[in-house]
């Protein structure tokens, strides 16, 4: 698979080579059947009750059936993107759907898919941005509503609210949008989430609540008290074992070195404290611990205390996280992105060390939508959307001198003119032997002159193809936005706004759950 690191790309066509690092192979079914033989939550009521009242509220999935002790759950998840974050997102979300009932089928029993909000991270600059296209052209909106304090950061993404700048960003998003006769119902219905004083969390969960109204995919917010007590156990683990943890990663990190790549660096305990400077690392200094980058120190026990007293205000790292997930819910496949798959490489002991069984790790399914417009651009000149991810000056300059016969002429005047400053040499030197390096100099300043010449040449034909050039400029925007793959630049408002709220069926109707290959879907 072109494009990503090689560990994902033998996990996806070659898991032989790199299962010893995984729970099971994503397209052996007995490895599912081995996984749900496993699973075993304890609080299944809790965290159902949870879930539903959550979903109620967002509008999202049915989430009763996790009461029963038979069903499982598909769990994928993301960071909380504003306006519903990058294409691939989406297509994490419908895999995780279309795995769900497959497995259902497959295995006899209830089979939930679960997108898991992951808003513990702390990087708002990260999520707050948006990419979009108008007439061709690349344009970005940025959320501006929180600075950044020098003392740290601004904590877990999920409980801040956003400030009245979001109603300026919404703004600047519909200027940024072609109308279509979508765009006033998509755009009330995506915007309605989206306002001041609404937490990021809950635009984000009522947004995909709207997008996947009817697949029954279900909704979790980790960060509240009555599922982060559930974990507390786990978090003080943590604390006691953190050499033997980061022993185990560290382990499993020094094996991938040798052929692939370690994606996730080892942390001394892997825990956030929500602190007064935000979201701080927990770190061990002798017999207690430093919370950084704030440098207060504290002791185990005021650390576990604090965990009885307020568990939301810890969270777990990108390693610590998966065992979360899957203490609290039935997980037989985690549905991961190409990063993902490379940090569970990582995780399989920490796994076993948490006593919960690793899901089978499924791959997303990566996909490039062509609408109709780019496709006809593409067969027009044969091309397909691996050609235009590369040089594009390259490219359009082979497609226009292929069309004239100047690139021949040039090659026909070079090769003649080698062949006769070759033969004049030849008769330079039996007359003056010292004259050989002059007669080769001359050559290469003929030739160069004629390369100068080739050059305004082909620059000239640029300028008469013009109509030529924009089109290959915009179809490589809307393949290639800012020179990314479409689904991690492009926000699936973008294409909502232009094909309605049908698109996600289309799309989901079109994705195959083969996802050894990049999928490229027409509309």
């Amino acid at each position: 698979m072109s494009g990503f690191p090689r560990l994902f790309s033998t996990y996806c066509t070659d898991y032989k080579a790199i299962g010893r690092f995984f729970g099971g192979d994503w397209g052996s079914l007995p490895s599912y059947e081995r996984v749900a033989s496993k699973i075993l939550v304890p609080h299944r009521e809790i965290v159902a009750a949870v879930l539903e009242e959550q979903n109620v509220e967002w509008g999202g999935g049915d989430a009763s059936a996790l009461r029963s002790p038979d069903t499982l759950a598909v769990v994928t998840g993301q960071q909380l993107g504003v306006f519903g974050g990058p294409l691939y997102t989406v297509y994490k979300a419908l895999t995780a759907v279309k795995l769900a009932a497959v497995l259902s089928t497959e295995l006899g029993r209830c089979v939930v898919p679960i997108f898991w909000l992951e808003g513990a991270d702390h990087d708002l600059d990260e999520i707050a941005g948006l990419t979009l296209l108008r007439f061709g052209t690349v344009s970005k909106v940025r959320y501006h509503g929180h600075t950044m304090p020098e003392s740290g950061n601004l904590g877990s993404v999920a409980h801040l609210t956003f400030s009245g700048d979001i109603e300026r960003m919404r703004a600047e998003v519909a200027a940024s949008l072609v109308r279509t006769e979508f765009s006033d119902d998509v755009l009330e219905g995506i915007f309605a989430a989206y306002r001041e004083g609404t937490t990021v969390v809950d635009a984000f969960a009522r947004s995909m609540a709207a997008i996947f109204r009817g697949t029954g995919l279900v909704l979790a917010n980790p960060e509240v008290p009555d599922l982060k007590r559930l974990v507390t156990p786990l978090f003080q683990r943590e604390l006691n074992d953190f050499a033997h943890t980061m022993a185990v990663v560290s382990a499993a990190s020094a094996e991938l070195l040798d052929g692939y790549h370690a994606q996730i660096r080892t942390r001394p305990t892997n825990l956030y404290m929500n602190g007064a400077v935000g979201r701080e690392g927990i770190v061990p200094n002798g017999a207690e611990f430093i919370l950084r980058p704030s440098g207060r120190h504290v002791t185990e026990a005021e650390l576990k205390c604090q965990m009885g007293i307020a568990p939301e205000a810890f969270s777990p790292n990108v390693a610590l996280r998966p065992m979360v997930q899957d203490t609290l819910l039935p997980t037989i496949a985690y549905v991961a992105g190409p990063g993902e798959v490379s940090y569970f490489a990582q995780l399989k002991g920490l796994y076993d060390w948490a006593g919960v069984p690793m899901p089978v790790i499924y791959p997303r399914a990566s996909i490039t939508v062509v609408e109709s417009k780019v496709q006809r651009v593409l067969d027009k000149y044969d091309l397909n959307i691996a050609d235009v991810g590369g040089d594009l000056e390259r490219l359009f300059q082979r497609l226009v001198l292929s069309s004239t016969s100047v690139e021949s002429a040039f090659e026909e005047a070079a090769s003649n003119l080698g062949e006769v400053m070759q033969g004049l040499g030849r008769e330079v030197e039996a007359v003056d032997p010292t004259l050989g390096r002059t007669s080769a100099a001359t050559k290469s300043t003929m030739l160069r002159e004629l390369g100068k010449l080739r050059g305004r040449v082909v620059r000239a034909v640029k300028r008469n193809n013009e109509v030529q050039h924009a089109q290959l400029g915009r179809v490589r925007h809307n393949l290639y936005p800012a020179g990314k793959l479409q689904e991690r630049t492009l926000p699936m408002l973008y294409f909502l706004n232009k094909y309605g709220p049908a698109f996600v069926q289309r799309i989901s109707e079109r994705m195959s759950l083969d996802i050894r290959r990049h999928q490229v879907v027409t509309l």
